[in-house]
């Protein structure tokens, strides 16, 4: 599943181009008189890492940069130190690593594209200047990082993912081309596409992220809390953006770091008093 293969159809038949011919379809099928709501969802870039032609070979293998290294055999907890050897990635060469990345890159790459053919659609109907569009990711995948693979932890290769809103230009007074630099989450997401059309309710989990793209903070100090896992295996983390705290049930491995020192995720500080 994490072998870099090239995709058996041509990139008219792939999953993704599917996705968005079916959306563009849409635009064509939809009642012009009324709002809409479209989740364009695709498929990739998870595994298998299979980019149609010319994708495949997008990126010179030779520039993909290598997975960041464990820095120690006892630095991942035990419930992540077996999947190496049950899933055959400790068998990969350096090259193998190399070229499923080089094959993940054209895949977001190829969705850029996608994404870029529906937006023209959208243009050439008059409808992109009056739509909100938010961009983001269920997960990453960790692509050898620490020789790990997939997602279902907090290590920022699996869990931290884009989000991004670009506002219709009819809205006076959005702030263009800033960045936000807090965590959100996707529990947001509701909040947030239901405020712009109409009010939040008072139930959500969620908070509207409508106000960054006016320049404000809607956020605050909320610091982000997730956790995945069975009862046996579950793991929490704990983040402002800025210092990531995860903490594991199985074995009590704890972790702390610095994201701004080292993004990386290689000096865990949680065994430092200070």
């Amino acid at each position: 599943d994490v072998f870099a293969r090239r995709s058996v159809v041509p990139e008219t038949h792939h999953v993704n181009t599917w996705t968005a011919n079916e959306c563009i379809d849409f635009l064509d099928r939809r009642d012009p008189t009324c709002p809409f709501f479209l989740w364009m969802s695709f498929s990739r870039p998870h595994s298998q890492y299979d980019p149609p032609e010319p994708y495949d070979s997008w990126y010179d293998l030779e520039d993909v940069p290598l997975p960041t290294k464990s820095p120690g055999e006892d630095f991942l907890p035990p419930q992540l130190r077996e999947m190496p050897a049950r899933y055959d990635w400790d068998r990969m060469s350096a090259k193998q690593i190399q070229k499923s990345r080089q094959h993940y890159l054209g895949q977001i790459t190829h969705i850029d594209h996608q994404i870029g053919r529906f937006l023209a659609a959208m243009r050439w109907k008059g409808e992109l200047d009056n739509t909100l569009v938010l961009f983001t990711s269920d997960h990453g995948d960790m692509m050898g990082d620490y020789g790990l693979f997939f997602k279902s932890q907090f290590f920022e290769g699996s869990g931290r993912v884009p989000m991004i809103l670009r506002p219709p230009k009819t809205w006076d007074g959005a702030v263009v081309g800033q960045r936000y630099e807090k965590p959100v989450s996707l529990v947001d997401v509701l909040a947030t596409l239901v405020d712009a059309a109409g009010d939040v309710p008072g139930q959500v989990d969620g908070v509207s992220l409508l106000p960054s793209v006016y320049g404000k903070d809607p956020i605050g100090d909320r610091i982000f809390h997730g956790e995945i896992g069975s009862e046996e295996q579950r793991h929490h983390c704990l983040t402002d953006g800025r210092v990531k705290y995860m903490w594991f049930r199985y074995g009590g491995v704890e972790y702390l770091f610095d994201l701004v020192g080292d993004p990386q995720e290689v000096n865990n500080l949680a065994g430092n008093e200070e």
